[in-house]
């Protein structure tokens, strides 16, 4: 199922946000892991010097030891005396150490005989020392407060975090409800644009054939001016109208291309014939004798038709001089590329971007010394892409233009 481009920008926009959250809250724990980290080194250092001070073992300088619930029975210990007044006086050490390494939350000391599980003790450090009867003991300093201190100095992160995803979020939200009734309002003007055309189209029919038949029935001269102008004219919108319709069916893909091998020189020739008129009209020359004759096209042949003769429309109108028109092809293993050279005033560079988009048309601004909708060379682009291919400008101003058409070619 092919995705519009609005949805695809809804859609990216709603992973954007989603995959911001995940990076933030990613952040936010990597930050409280780090403050966890800090916290921990500070208690383990003032525990760990603390002993080393009081018992002169310089062993205990190693933090490692002292990392929670570590295990270390193979560790260097401690030796210490369980005198109540030997106890009091490394309570009051440690008292001391963490004041100094700005530990200012509320703790608790004590002694044990046992190694404590850190799953049911998280908050508490545990480092071994040994009695005065050589026996194991450990050391437990416990924080009953930590996981409030870590939320509140994480609490300016997670503050400004969510504030930040909230201000973003809002933003896309509101980006994307614009764009959202943007793309509804375009829906309903497309809508409008080619029910207009279809109503256009069968007055414009009746006119054509209303004119005809007056000139069958010698009603008027064949050659009235009048006349002519209502033939050209009601030809000229009802072309118009068509090409909108095309476009439309095309861009929602309710056309299938009818693809097939064909004779390139033989679809060239019958647009030359449908163009007769305009070509004589305006002493144009179109030359194509560098078409080979057995050279075929994989294509669908009405539009590949169409694309020829708005390039030679373009060709023509665009063009101050008595328009010199050269069509070639070059055959290749993977395609055959189409070229059309015309002598005409040019296009900058700066346009050429925008020469294949809707309702653009070459340096006219809000002119109309040259007539159309500006969709001939959107049509082209579109058709080309269906067919797997491409085209190419090649110009500057007032040296004439070349469109390079390029027609993949499958295998047989």
């Amino acid at each position: 199922m092919k995705i519009g481009r609005t949805p695809a920008i809804l859609l990216a926009s709603t992973l954007s946000i989603i995959a911001l959250v995940i990076i933030q809250f990613n952040w936010i724990q990597h930050s409280k892991r780090l403050m966890e980290d800090a916290f921990d080194n500070r208690v383990c250092t003032a525990l760990c010097s603390t002993v080393e001070g009081f018992y002169g073992v310089p062993s205990c300088a190693d933090s490692s030891a002292c990392k929670v619930n570590s295990n270390i029975f193979n560790q260097p210990t401690c030796a210490i005396n369980s005198q109540k007044d030997r106890d009091s006086a490394l309570l009051g050490s440690m008292a001391h150490a963490l004041e100094f390494y700005d530990i200012d939350q509320n703790y608790s000391i004590s002694f044990t005989g046992k190694k404590i599980d850190k799953n049911e003790e998280p908050n508490t450090y545990q480092f071994p020392v040994q009695n005065e009867n050589s026996e194991s003991a450990f050391v437990n300093v416990a924080f009953p407060e930590k996981n409030r201190y870590f939320l509140g100095e994480s609490r300016f992160i997670l503050v400004s975090s969510i504030a930040v995803l909230i201000f973003i979020g809002l933003v896309f939200f509101f980006a994307n409800l614009m764009l959202w009734r943007q793309k509804r309002q375009s829906e309903i003007n497309i809508d409008f644009f080619n029910n207009t055309a279809h109503e256009f189209r069968t007055p414009l029919t009746n006119i054509l054939l209303a004119s005809k038949m007056i000139s069958r029935q010698n009603q008027l001269p064949d050659d009235n001016k009048y006349l002519q102008i209502i033939r050209r004219e009601s030809a000229k919108l009802l072309d118009q109208s068509e090409k909108v319709l095309h476009l439309a069916k095309l861009e929602n893909g309710e056309y299938q291309l009818q693809k097939e091998f064909i004779s390139l020189k033989e679809i060239v020739h019958g647009v030359l014939s449908d163009m007769d008129i305009q070509i004589q009209n305006n002493q144009a020359a179109v030359k194509t004798d560098d078409l080979p004759d057995d050279l075929e096209i994989f294509g669908d042949k009405l539009h590949v038709s169409n694309v020829f003769r708005n390039l030679l429309e373009n060709a023509i109108k665009y063009n101050d001089n008595k328009p010199e028109i050269s069509i070639s092809a070059e055959q290749s293993s993977k395609g055959v590329t189409i070229i059309f050279k015309d002598n005409g005033i040019g296009i900058p560079k700066s346009e050429q971007k925008i020469i294949f988009d809707k309702f653009q048309r070459l340096g006219e601004g809000n002119t109309h010394n040259r007539k159309g909708f500006g969709l001939g060379l959107t049509y082209v682009k579109l058709i080309m892409g269906l067919h797997k291919g491409f085209i190419k400008v090649m110009s500057n101003k007032n040296e004439g233009s070349q469109f390079a058409l390029f027609l993949p070619t499958p295998q047989r």
